[in-house]
């Protein structure tokens, strides 16, 4: 497919392209702007700053392409590209920090935790998830699709956010096993992303 700016399509005859560039430089002041709404943001020293802006913004120009259908046309849209609360790869990487943030709270050291007693809708949903991430990677093999791989991280981070909102991690009486299913969806959105050259910071 073609890759067109939201602003319309690009035509080497009326001048109107862009160079990648460009496009870099610009989601990268998206992406310093963004950072500043994050509440930890003020914790990383300037250099690591530095280090996380440009890992995000590499990602958030690589999701923006691969989580499209090789097939189809693509639309770059440098607002919805650099998002924290929608469709994009630092909403992913986003959600991957804070799953970091909680097991660095807790000081947790995985240890497998036993399921007792019933689930909450949004740890069954997450369990599923997980158990279907293996599938994901081989349909996406088979088919030649990086856009399975960013579509399920998508949906994956979603859940997660859900389930982070709704429930108390550390500070519950199922800590053991919330914290054990925060350490296996930091592990199945680092090795998503991975999969797609997209690096994962720990911190944003």
């Amino acid at each position: 497919g073609m890759v067109n700016l939201s602003t319309g399509k690009m035509a080497s005859r009326t001048g109107h392209v862009v160079t990648l560039e460009f496009i870099y430089d610009e989601t990268r002041q998206k992406v310093i702007e963004v950072m500043k709404q994050s509440p930890t943001s003020r914790e990383i020293k300037e250099e690591e700053r530095q280090q996380i802006i440009d890992i995000v913004s590499i990602g958030a120009i690589k999701f923006a392409m691969l989580k499209y259908s090789p097939q189809t046309a693509i639309t770059f849209d440098l607002e919805k590209s650099v998002s924290l609360n929608g469709d994009s790869g630092p909403y992913v990487q986003y959600t991957y920090a804070r799953a970091k943030s909680v097991l660095r709270s807790a000081q947790y050291d995985y240890q497998p935790a036993e399921i007792k007693g019933p689930l909450e809708a949004e740890e069954r949903e997450l369990l599923r998830k997980i158990e279907h991430f293996d599938f994901c990677i081989e349909e996406a093999a088979a088919n030649y699709a990086p856009n399975t791989v960013a579509n399920y991280l998508l949906d994956f981070a979603k859940a997660f956010n859900l389930f982070y909102q709704k429930h108390h991690i550390i500070k519950s009486n199922k800590s053991e096993l919330r914290l054990a299913l925060t350490c296996a969806v930091a592990v199945v959105l680092k090795q998503g992303l991975n999969l797609l050259g997209i690096e994962a910071p720990e911190r944003m």
